[in-house]
């Protein structure tokens, strides 16, 4: 989990740089297993982050905010 600045430049059109920040990545390229039921974990020793370490640290803040009536943004990719 880090707190990261990235840069990304729009090679379509203007070619400008634009710099935006995320409060959170979590590793889950690889260092998992999968279950018969196709739920992937975490191997010993390993970076990966599956969705149970994922809800636990930023899911159950996301719904509370929501019950509490705030909009709420949750984006997963992958």
């Amino acid at each position: 989990m880090t707190d990261t600045e990235t840069t990304v430049t729009d090679v379509l059109s203007t070619k400008n740089e634009r710099k935006f920040t995320f409060d959170f990545s979590f590793w889950s390229h690889d260092g998992f297993g999968t279950r018969e039921d196709g739920y992937t974990y975490p191997l010993p020793g390993s970076n990966y982050k599956d969705q149970k370490y994922v809800f636990d640290k930023i899911g159950k803040s996301v719904l509370d905010n929501a019950w509490e009536g705030y909009h709420t943004c949750l984006f997963a990719y992958g």
